[in-house]
């Protein structure tokens, strides 16, 4: 039978009488194979010229299917009401490639309502995870794996990020991790509470705190080969310890401290300075030693790092030590032993270095002639060989002495010729300066620069040839004054 046409171009609506019967047929605009259709169990299809169904409301399913015109009826969009009112949308891709993604573009607000305050994420009908609204305005999502928690937003404002199980959380961000928190406190927890507890004090300052009692922080690296600790935070000490062996650097690589567990190690690579306005011990309260070990033997005392006044402890080989003064604007780099009882050598002998004096060399006092200078500045034993009379008058023998008193020695003794004479006179004594002459002033005040001998004359040297005199002269220098004694003549017995 040939399809009817209802054609009124002059009635612009009909009413229908009773229903209408499509007998499988379609209403198109054009008359053709496309368009709406109604199946006999009341679907409703509407089809592309192609005869691909793009529009599939079923009214068994109940369920409202939308098909993609190029690949119908394989890949669709559908929304599927079941029993109790259970409603599934779902997208469909034939490939089994996973394709069919699901868009949600809104202008406005999206609102899920639910009564049982569950939204349910599952994959091939496997639940997979869950939002999650509950009481007190707490909000969750979780995991259906073993149920672990994965967030959870509270009423207050908290937030909750953990698990309840054995899953592990990574924060992975492409750009920064910002944790701000308002109260000042930042809190990293492990079982059974224990962990760290970051506090801003409010000022600026942070504390970072083990919440567990006697329990360390301790900082670990990983030196390309394996887990090596570094130091640690000693919560039953409450002190800081550096792993044995590990440096503390200052400055750069040649600066810093150390300790293997028996020596403890300070390297510099140049002074090590202590900055300290008071008065600094170094005690060694065990009752053990504190032992100076310089390689080059030498320790240096100095004051205010001046390094050309100081005074120098060497020691060399077999234990020979050596205790010097330097003063870098004269010879003023006094040594004093300053005992509060007396000073004793035991076993030992107690010595001074002999100085051989130049007949004829006054680089002190400058005089010409032959006039001698004796420092005894530079020790106490002086020899002096005569190659020449002294006759006085501005032609001396002149002693310089130091700044403190004592006793000192002249050995003076003839040339292989003899007959070398010291006029009365000649015999001068200058104070530490070496300008001034001696005040005299023991006991009365006598002329400047004599020397008091004993028996009140000067001696009469040994002229024989190659003889040996000895002069002792004591000191006395709050007085300046010189008190000598001559032994003549010293030769074995013939």
């Amino acid at each position: 039978m040939a399809d009817t046409k209802l054609i009124s171009p002059g009635i612009p609506n009909y009413t229908l009488k009773r229903n209408l019967r499509l007998n499988d047929k379609y209403i198109s605009n054009d008359g053709g194979d496309e368009g709406i259709s109604i199946t006999d169990d009341g679907d409703v299809k509407i089809s592309d010229a192609a005869g691909g169904v793009i529009f599939n409301f079923n009214t068994v399913t109940p369920a409202l299917r939308i098909a993609d015109d190029v690949d119908t009826p394989d890949d669709y969009f559908e929304i599927a009401v079941n029993a109790g009112g259970d409603t599934t949308i779902s997208t469909v891709d034939d490939s089994g490639n996973g394709n069919a993604d699901l868009g949600i573009s809104i202008q406005g607000g999206l609102t899920l309502n639910q009564a049982s305050n569950t939204v349910q994420f599952q994959n091939d009908g496997v639940d997979r995870g869950s939002f999650y609204y509950g009481t007190a305005d707490t909000f969750q999502i979780a995991s259906a794996t073993n149920d672990l928690l994965r967030l959870r937003a509270g009423g207050t404002g908290g937030v909750e990020i953990g698990t309840t199980g054995s899953g592990d959380i990574t924060l992975d961000s492409a750009g920064d991790i910002t944790l701000d928190a308002a109260g000042d406190n930042i809190k990293m927890l492990g079982s059974g509470g224990s962990g760290l507890d970051f506090i801003q004090s409010g000022t600026g300052d942070y504390t970072i705190k083990n919440l567990t009692s006697d329990k360390d922080i301790i900082f670990n690296v990983n030196d390309n080969t394996s887990d090596t600790e570094v130091m640690r935070l000693d919560g039953s000490e409450s002190s800081l310890l550096i792993a044995s062996s590990k440096k503390i650097e200052f400055g750069n690589v040649g600066e810093y401290i150390y300790g293997n567990g028996t020596n403890m190690f300070i390297s510099s690579s140049g002074t090590l300075i202590n900055q300290s306005y008071g008065t600094n011990t170094i005690k060694n309260v065990n009752n053990g030693s504190i032992i100076l070990d310089a390689i080059g033997g030498v320790v240096e005392f100095r004051v205010a790092s001046d390094s050309d006044d100081l005074c120098t402890l060497t020691v060399a080989a077999n234990g020979v030590t050596t205790i010097a003064t330097a003063d870098s604007d004269g010879a003023v780099g006094h040594l004093n032993i300053e005992a509060d009882g007396h000073v004793e050598f035991d076993g030992c002998a107690v010595g001074f270095d002999k100085e051989t004096t130049t007949f004829a060399a006054a680089a002190v006092t400058s005089e010409g002639d032959d006039s001698t200078d004796i420092d005894f500045r530079l020790g106490n034993k002086h020899e002096l060989g005569l190659t020449d009379n002294i006759g006085g008058s501005g032609e001396n023998i002149n002693m310089i002495f130091p700044a403190t008193s004592g006793n000192f020695i002249l050995v003076i003794y003839q040339d292989g010729t003899g007959s070398r004479t010291v006029a009365a006179d000649a015999w001068r004594a200058y104070q530490s300066d070496g300008s001034t002459e001696g005040v005299n002033t023991l006991a009365a005040n006598l002329t400047d620069g004599d020397v008091r001998w004993a028996g009140g004359a000067a001696p009469t040297l040994s002229t024989g040839a190659n003889n040996v005199d000895v002069i002792s002269i004591y000191w006395d220098a709050d007085h300046g004054t010189a008190l000598a004694v001559a032994s003549l003549r010293f030769a074995t017995p013939s």
